[in-house]
């Protein structure tokens, strides 16, 4: 994936050493596994997600006093305090995310105005969602899967 500007993006392979200046956002993604309730009823969204990696990615934000914002492949773009009902998608392939990218980018455009550094840790099609926003203030948190994302964080966690 390249910056819009035709740049590369930039990359990190740990959190270890990251420690940004300004006001700072951190972009993730959904989780598979949800806490199991009755779609009838509403939940936030940080309450909802129980997988491994967003409830690290969370308490890791939180711990930094980052704001945080979930990519949902059915909701779009989620605050933590957002309440949603349950459900079961998840993105499975690259058509999947442009259609996502494609309800997701303005409000996206917007609220990343007021931020001057976005740490994106989410992986595979996730990532295909911000394609046309990506500028120099975003870094991804490079791995080479949900266990490495989780030794990385928890690098930071267990300092």
């Amino acid at each position: 994936m390249e910056v819009k500007n035709g740049g590369k993006i930039q990359e990190i392979f740990s959190l270890m050493n990251f420690n940004p200046d300004g006001k700072t956002l951190v972009i993730t993604g959904c989780s598979k596994k949800k806490e199991p309730i009755d779609s009838a009823f509403y939940i936030k969204a940080k309450d909802l997600y129980v997988g491994v990696l967003f409830n690290k990615v969370r308490k890791y934000a939180d711990i930094n006093n980052f704001d945080y914002i979930i990519i949902s492949a059915k909701y779009g773009i989620l605050y933590p305090d957002d309440c949603i009902r349950t459900y079961e998608k998840v993105l499975n392939s690259k058509r999947e995310a442009k259609i996502l990218r494609s309800i997701i980018e303005e409000e996206l455009k917007s609220l990343i105005k007021d931020y001057d550094t976005i740490l994106v840790i989410m992986g595979g099609y996730y990532r295909e969602t911000l394609l046309n926003i990506v500028d120099d203030r975003f870094i991804f948190l490079k791995t080479k899967g949900i266990g490495e994302y989780l030794h990385v964080i928890n690098q930071v966690l267990n300092s």
